[in-house]
Parts: structure tokens; C-alpha cells; sequence
């Protein structure tokens, strides 16, 4: 690891410019992806009822789980070939994986449909199980793809195809549901064909990419690179389902212990809350981890990491603060009052996704210096306290407070990450706290004080939100000059 450090440290300046531009292409197509399926929300809850967003997010949660492990892990060795003939074997290797593991899963999903179905109290899930395992194939596909596409440089073109994978979502859920068929089964179709056709694009240049090299399969040197790259499938495998499965376990249980209507609260509430900040936090992450290893090497990593702890709180806090305050009023107003409970579930959820927000991308630090067994540790202790909280709230019959006890222990747990790492890097925890809350701490006192005053006397839900949208322009108005010099602390350096 060091000597990877070493080595990015000492690369030139256009070879981190290069790389910079790549990360941009890459975020930008992911942002304006997630932008198309949050823009669509409004219209597409408006459309469909709550029941048949939970049905869809289950079938999803349990393609994206099983899709995530089916290559065995192998894509990530895609990258690590010197020889672009041997990335493309190892590439060939994850896609008859993905494509077995896909028949398996499908099949006992196929068999298994009403049981299935029961236990996820949603009968009518039973219809669209038969999906499952051609959705595995088409999602674990698109793993190998992006992989393989990475390795040659396509950045732009996996850019593009996430966010045509976006529109072609998008815009087949609301054919559809103008039409009259407003059915889960619809979310569910609208979601595989906007990958078919991602798949179908990246999957058309890799034939081409083929042709032009002419590669050839040797099986001999499939079973050297299956035993060379055996560490994937044995030590990843287990932690990203774990991983994984921490992420969707809520929508399982609230599906078990509720309806599959408190899994559509949740799952539209917990959409439009983390997919914007986790596309601004992915970029900084990206930044982050390139800008972490070299200060790693010149032993500032504590000024890196106190800049951009106040650089995402910044960002995030406010929004947060407001969205705990106003949440249910902003749901009622941009998706319609059927969907009060899900800003509910957003007030409740707003803290520990500030939380998650600072953490994550700062959660790089934990490959930078060498301590990955807690990822691992922390995977096992987030998805058993996730579990945990929502089935004490499925237990007593309270959908919110599971949701309250959930959000309090991701709190804890990314809060403990975020000081433990602070620690680490020679930044006492009560800095890394005050870092967090100084740059903001007034204005969102304020913030505060004028929605609690303009709701408890009444004022209606079109107010408070109009209130807010002028207070978070003010807010980052004001606050631009300020991280603006955080923000040229990532150029690379040319030393």
C-alpha cells in the first residue's frame, strides 16, 4: 500500500489532471442520472401508489443483492491484468458466473414465488418473480461491463449509458403509467429495461472491442487467472453481501413486519434524501482518496481532514436541519399528501444522513492506512444494529420507531468512524465535533427558530417550503467564499 501511495504521489501533473477529468466524466453522468430519477419523483408519485413503489423497491432490493455477488467478485479483477487479453478473459469469467449464479437464484425464486411472496407480506410480488433471475443476469452484466469499459478508458461512454439508462427508466414508467398501468409491475419493468439498454450499449462496444483485438478464449488461461485473482470470491464476496444487504434490510422488515405501503414511504423518503447527497459525496470521495494519499506521504492528513470535514458540513448540515424541520411539509407539497408519511420518515432520517454524509467520503482513509479490517467489522456491526432497530419497531407495531432507533445507531456508528478516524490522523474528537457545527451553527439556530415560529402558527406547507428554498439560496450564497478556498486545497499538487 505504500508504495502505491509512493507512486500516485509521484505521478506528473497532466497524469492527475488526466485523472481528475476522468472522475468528473464519471460523476457527471451518475449526477445527471440521479438527477432524472429525482426530477421524476414527483410525477411518478403522483402516478403510482405507495404499495406498488414498495413492491418494486422489494424485487430491487433482492436483484441488487444477489446481482452484486453473482460474478463471484471477479469484475474487480478486470482492471489488474497487465495484458488487456487477460482483463477480457477474466471479464468472460464474471459474465458465466453472473450467468449461472443468475439461473440458480432465478429458479429457486421461481419455485419458491409464494413463500417468497408471503414472507414479504405482498401476494401479488408473486407475479413478477419469475424475473428475478434474468434481472440478476442483466444487473451482474453490467458490473463485468463497467469494468471492462473502465479498464479501456470509456469513461464517457459509461457516463452516457447511466444516464440514457436513467431516461429510458424514467420515461418508460410514465408511458405507462399515463396509459393506466400504474402496477408495481411497471416500476419493476421500467427499471430492467433502463439496464437492458445500458447493457446493451456498453455490451455492443465490447463486441467491437473484441473484433478489433481479435481475443480469444484459452480455457488453460481461464483456470491460471480463476486460481491468480481466487482472493476476490473468498475474502469479497461475503463482506459486500454483507455490505449490501445492511443497505436494503429495511425495506425486508418493514415489508414483514408492516406492508408493503411503509416499504413505499421509506423507500421514495430514503431516495430523495440520500441519492443527491451521495452523488455530491462520491465526487468528494473520489477527490479525497486521490488527495489523501499524498498527504499521507507528506503527513498533513490532519489538515486534509479537518478541511473537509467543515467542506461537507457545509454542504450538508443545513439542508439537513431544514429537511428535519420541514420534511413532511416539503413531501405534501412537491409529491402530494399521500406522501406525508414519507417526509415523516425523512425528518427522522435527516441527522444520521448528515452523519453518513461527512463520514463516507472520509471513510477512504481507512484503505489509506492499511486498517481495512474495520470495514469489515463495521459492515457486521451496521447490518445487526439495523436489524435490530427496525424489528424492535416492527415488534411494538411502530414503523417510526424503528425508524428512529435505525437512525440512531447509524448515527452512533458513523459518528464513532468519523472520531475514531480524526483520532487516528491526529485530530482530537472535540475539534472534529466543533469543525462540524461552527461554520453553521447560527444560521441554522435561526433557520430553526423562523420554521418552528411559521408552523406553529399555522402557516400552510406551501410557506415553509417557499421559506426554506429562500433560506438555503441565502445560506450557500453566503457560505460559496468561504469553502471556496477548501475546494482549491484538491488540485493536484505538481511537486
Amino acid at each position: 500500500m505504500n508504495s502505491i501511495i509512493e507512486d500516485m504521489a509521484q505521478q506528473p501533473f497532466e497524469s492527475r489532471k488526466n485523472f481528475l477529468l476522468d472522475t468528473f466524466k464519471l460523476g457527471s453522468g451518475t449526477a445527471l442520472a440521479q438527477l432524472v430519477t429525482v426530477l421524476s419523483v414527483p410525477v411518478l408519485s403522483r402516478l403510482f401508489l405507495p404499495e406498488s413503489f414498495g413492491a418494486a423497491t422489494l424485487f430491487g432490493a433482492i436483484v441488487i443483492i444477489f446481482s452484486t455477488i453473482s460474478g463471484l467478485r471477479y469484475e474487480l479483477a478486470i482492471l489488474l491484468p497487465e495484458e488487456a487479453s487477460d482483463g477480457f478473459l477474466l471479464f468472460s469469467l464474471q459474465s458465466v458466473f453472473t450467468l449461472f449464479f443468475g439461473l440458480i437464484v432465478g429458479f429457486a425464486s421461481w419455485a419458491l414465488r409464494n413463500p417468497i411472496a408471503l414472507w414479504l407480506n405482498e401476494p401479488s410480488l408473486a407475479s413478477y418473480l419469475w424475473l428475478i433471475g434474468p434481472a440478476i443476469f442483466i444487473f451482474g452484466m453490467m458490473n463485468g461491463l463497467n469494468y471492462w469499459n473502465t479498464r479501456q478508458k470509456q469513461f464517457k461512454l459509461i457516463a452516457v449509458t447511466k444516464l440514457l439508462n436513467s431516461l429510458a427508466t424514467v420515461v418508460f414508467q410514465l408511458i405507462f403509467g399515463f396509459w393506466g398501468y400504474a402496477t408495481s409491475g411497471v416500476l419493476i419493468a421500467g427499471n430492467v429495461f433502463g439496464k437492458v439498454v445500458e447493457d446493451a450499449i456498453q455490451g455492443w462496444k465490447t463486441l467491437v472491442d473484441v473484433k478489433n483485438n481479435a481475443f480469444r478464449f484459452d480455457f488453460a488461461k481461464i483456470l491460471r487467472l480463476l486460481k491468480r485473482y481466487q482472493k476476490f470470491p473468498i475474502f469479497y464476496t461475503g463482506s459486500t453481501l454483507i455490505n449490501t444487504l445492511s443497505w436494503y434490510v429495511p425495506a425486508f422488515i418493514l415489508a414483514m413486519f408492516f406492508s408493503t405501503k411503509i416499504v413505499g414511504f421509506y423507500a421514495v423518503g430514503e431516495r430523495v434524501i440520500r441519492m443527491p447527497m451521495n452523488t455530491i459525496g462520491k465526487a468528494i470521495s473520489q477527490v479525497f482518496f486521490q488527495r489523501s494519499a499524498e498527504a499521507y506521504r507528506e503527513n498533513t492528513l490532519g489538515t486534509l481532514f479537518r478541511d473537509t470535514v467543515q467542506m461537507l458540513s457545509r454542504l450538508g448540515l443545513f439542508p439537513m436541519i431544514i429537511l428535519a424541520v420541514v420534511g413532511r411539509e416539503i413531501f405534501i407539497v412537491c409529491l402530494g399528501e399521500n406522501w406525508s408519511e414519507a417526509g415523516v420518515y425523512t425528518q427522522i432520517l435527516s441527522l444520521y444522513a448528515f452523519i453518513w454524509f461527512v463520514s463516507s467520503p472520509i471513510s477512504t482513509l481507512v484503505s489509506v492506512i492499511e486498517k481495512q479490517e474495520i470495514s469489515l467489522y463495521l459492515n457486521i456491526v451496521n447490518l445487526t444494529t439495523r436489524v435490530l432497530s427496525l424489528a424492535v419497531g416492527g415488534v411494538l407495531h411502530q414503523a417510526r420507531l424503528g425508524l428512529l432507533l435505525y437512525s440512531i445507531s447509524g448515527i452512533v456508528l458513523y459518528g464513532w468512524l468519523l472520531l475514531w478516524l480524526g483520532k487516528i490522523v491526529g485530530v482530537p474528537p472535540k475539534r472534529t465535533v466543533l469543525d462540524m457545527l461552527q461554520a453553521d451553527l447560527f444560521i441554522s439556530l435561526f433557520a430553526v427558530a423562523l420554521l418552528l415560529a411559521l408552523k406553529y402558527t399555522g402557516s400552510q406547507p406551501l410557506i415553509l417550503v417557499g421559506v426554506s428554498v429562500v433560506l438555503l439560496l441565502c445560506h450557500y450564497a453566503f457560505s460559496f467564499k468561504k469553502y471556496k478556498h477548501l475546494l482549491s486545497r484538491c488540485r493536484p499538487v505538481t511537486g
